[in-house]
């Protein structure tokens, strides 16, 4: 069932009208495009208005210039779907230039950041009282002494530095699995 179109001859030549420039076709789309933007719902402010009739009629025009395009229903339907969508793009650039003052930015640190630090370093201390003595002392002289392979190497005499990496390697890796495992006690 083929879908009638309305008045094809009128809206066609009210489109032919209108991309001429006659004077009472450009008057009534700019009638129906203000209708969209008086919209209460809108809250346009009426300096802003014009520039949006502009963009609008712009946007008719390249729309209806297309090679091939054929009007579904009215012109007056498509002039109000153009106009709302750029009454709905100045609205969206419009929420993103708000300044927000610099009185109201808060230089803390972020709430939830500091309470996974705080839960993790609590992991981690559990997971590293139930290493054995010896990964605490690596991990401890490594990270907290910040000594290097070749010097702890030196203080053991007789644990070459590949030896004392793979241990580290062993000793992360079960510390990384106890503070996965852990649970806090509240």
């Amino acid at each position: 069932m083929a879908v009638a179109e309305k008045q094809p001859d009128r809206e066609n030549q009210l489109l032919r009208d209108f991309t001429r420039g006659e004077e009472e076709a450009v008057r009534k789309v700019r009638r129906w495009i203000l209708d969209v933007l008086h919209s209460a719902r809108l809250n346009i402010p009426y300096d802003e208005k014009e520039d949006l009739v502009q963009d609008t009629l712009l946007s008719l025009i390249r729309t209806t210039s297309k090679e091939g395009f054929r009007i579904r229903n009215d012109l007056r339907s498509l002039t109000h779907r153009i106009a709302a969508a750029r009454a709905i793009d100045w609205i969206r650039r419009r929420r993103f230039n708000i300044p927000i003052p610099e009185s109201l930015a808060s230089w803390d640190p972020d709430p939830e950041d500091q309470l996974y630090r705080k839960e993790m370093l609590a992991r981690l201390r559990i997971a590293l009282n139930d290493l054995s003595a010896s990964c605490k002392d690596l991990i401890r002289q490594r990270f907290l002494e910040e000594k290097s392979y070749r010097q702890i190497s030196e203080e053991y005499g007789e644990a070459s530095i590949g030896a004392l990496r793979t241990r580290m390697y062993e000793c992360v890796r079960i510390a990384r699995r106890l503070v996965g495992r852990k649970p806090l006690k509240a």
